[in-house]
This record gives C-alpha cells, structure tokens and sequence, in this order.
C-alpha cells in the first residue's frame, strides 16, 4: 500500500515538474522576444494548471463510467425482457385459445421487444379490449418491470391477421398511454 501511494506522489510530482519547467521556458522565450511577460508567481500557477488537469481527468473517467454503467444496465434489462417475454408467450400459448376463445393460426412468437400472436381472423373491439386487458394481466403475473405499451392488429404479408404487443419498461409504457390518452383528435366537419 505504501508502495502505491509512493508511486501516485512520485507520478504528480514528476507532472507538476513537468508543467513548472513548460511554463519557465515559455516565459524565458517569451521575454527574449519581446513579449510581455505575466508576473504571477510560476509555482503557483504550475500547481493550478495541474488540478485543473487533474479534475479535468478525473471528470472524464466519471463520464466514461457511467456511458458503460448505462451500456451494461441496458443490455442487463434487455436480457430480462427476453426471459419476461418467453415466459408470457409460453403462458399465451397454453391458455389463450381456452381463456378467451380467440382462434389463433400458429402458436404465439416474441421477437425481443413483443409479441406477436397470429389470429385467425381480424378483432373487434371488445374483442381486442380483452385481449388486451388479459394480456395485460399475463405480464404482470410475470413482471413488474415490464408493461404493455401498445396493442395494434394489422395484416401482415405471409402470417395474416397478427396482434402485436409492444412491451416497454413501465414508466416509458405509462407514460406513453398516458399521452395516447390525453391528445386532442379534432375532427372536421363537412
């Protein structure tokens, strides 16, 4: 332990050296050629442009900490909205047809950031309200990390009628119906 700290006194020793003799050359050449020199006591000045680069440095690292702190806490959630994600297709796979009596072509899929169930045919509205709601309440059996954001069924080419579950973090999915919820439509009057 001593060593070490030996070593770190001895590095900004040699680094305030180093700027203390960059400064007192640049005045030296500075007044043999006619420039006008500052009169600041150099060793004072040597030592403020050294904590300067230290917390300059310092700053740096703590930046480049938390770009990989962010870095691994995303992959760190991704990874968990996988699990969350097969568990609840497995679960719609094995109750949905029995639950809510909605006729699915193939067995439900999730491609990291939903899911997707292949419908027979096209929803109405109650219909799809309860498959939203059971859905709903088939994540939260699983998570409380993870919400339904958006439940959209459109017609895709080569799988047909799809309901598509979009699943975010539950403050981006809570804040986002919140704002689906509040927007003004303005409808035309012809």
């Amino acid at each position: 332990m001593f060593y070490f700290l030996f070593n770190i006194l001895l590095v900004f020793f040699l680094w305030y050296a180093l700027i203390y003799s960059f400064i007192f050359l640049k005045r030296r050449a500075d007044f043999f050629t006619g420039k006008v020199v500052k009169t600041k006591n150099l060793k004072v000045v040597s030592l403020q442009i050294l904590l300067y680069q230290v917390e300059t440095i310092f700053h740096l690292a703590k930046s480049i900490f938390n770009k990989f702190q962010i870095y691994f806490e995303e992959k760190n959630t991704h990874k968990r909205k996988i699990i969350v994600l097969q568990n609840v297709v497995y679960h719609l796979n094995q109750n949905l047809n029995r639950d809510l009596e909605i006729k699915t072509v193939s067995p439900s899929t999730s491609n990291g950031v939903g899911v997707w169930i292949y419908l027979v045919n096209n929803l109405n509205d109650d219909e799809k309200f309860s498959l939203e709601n059971y859905f709903i309440g088939v994540i939260s059996k699983y998570t409380s990390e993870f919400a339904l954001d958006v439940l959209t069924v459109e017609q895709v080419i080569g799988a047909g009628w799809v309901a598509i579950f979009d699943v975010k973090t539950i403050e981006e999915a809570t804040y986002n119906r919140m704002a689906r919820q509040t927007e003004i439509n303005q409808e035309e009057d012809f």
